[in-house]
């Protein structure tokens, strides 16, 4: 736990606290964590970025890098928004775990919770990040970021999940999940090729990561050949899946295990919507 001494003479420490940290190597040692990530050793890889969270608060430099001083450094090191930060930018995500940063983002179009789903702390989200679903089953979809049932699920940040249509109608929407303390769990009906847009955000200033997991149930179609993104239709999307899988397993259209000029042929030959 924090002393609470040592929170109110930082300012008296700094120097003191610079000299340990540079004779530490923990500020910006190539091999420290990045300063927007927690952990229990002090210091973080940037060191201007390090040295200036150290001068508000000498416990970052002298215990552990906690939440406290990644909150900082979000303040007085200006991180980048990520890609995600806007519908435009969504990440595409399938089923299984996938993960989250809200680190850099902003409080963008759709900040404002659907009527309905408001948890105790309001409607409002600071800050949010998002993600495509591309439904591969005819059925229902669901999106966790309860532990208690996936354990490798975590959150960093107490989430909110809305999940929007393409023109931003909400179809689901959860906040505080009662069945799981609280945690996020949204559900919604999908249509086999629709994509729909999952918002994660958080009411407050507090950022972080988190690892989450998307389900989906129902009635799956025929298999199409050359499809890569599930979405029924077999065009330019695949071949960039395809080319961005080259040489490994991940762009395969032919079920032979490898990207390569054969699983370009079976697409092209696919080419069009799917049966």
């Amino acid at each position: 736990m924090r002393n609470i001494a040592v929170l109110i003479f930082a300012a008296a420490l700094t120097g003191a606290c610079h000299a340990r940290c540079h004779a530490q190597g923990a500020c910006g040692d190539p091999a420290g964590r990045d300063c927007f990530a927690i952990g229990v050793a002090p210091g973080c890889s940037d060191e201007r970025c390090c040295t200036d969270v150290c001068a508000i608060d000498a416990f970052c430099c002298t215990v552990e890098w906690d939440s406290i001083c990644r909150q900082h450094a979000v303040e007085v090191c200006a991180p980048s928004a990520p890609a995600n930060d806007e519908p435009a930018g969504a990440t595409t995500v399938v089923a299984g775990a996938f993960t989250i940063s809200t680190v850099g983002s902003t409080a963008g179009l759709h900040a404002e919770l659907p009527a309905g789903c408001e948890g105790i702390f309001g409607n409002q989200l600071q800050h949010d990040v998002w993600f495509r679903v591309v439904a591969t089953r005819n059925g229902t979809a669901r999106v966790s970021s309860c532990p208690a049932t996936h354990p490798q699920n975590f959150c960093e940040f107490d989430p909110a999940v809305v999940v929007r249509l393409a023109d931003g109608t909400p179809v689901g929407c959860n906040d505080e999940n009662a069945a799981c303390g609280g945690y996020a769990i949204v559900e919604w009906p999908i249509a086999v090729g629709r994509s729909y847009l999952v918002q994660v955000g958080a009411h407050d200033q507090f950022v972080g990561f988190g690892c989450f997991t998307l389900e989906e149930e129902g009635d799956a179609p025929p298999a199409c050949s050359g499809d890569l993104t599930g979405d029924r239709q077999v065009n330019a999307l695949d071949i960039a899946t395809l080319l961005s899988g080259w040489g490994t397993p991940y762009g395969d259209a032919t079920g032979d295990g490898l990207t390569n000029a054969q699983d370009i042929a079976a697409v092209l030959s696919a080419w069009g919507a799917c049966p």
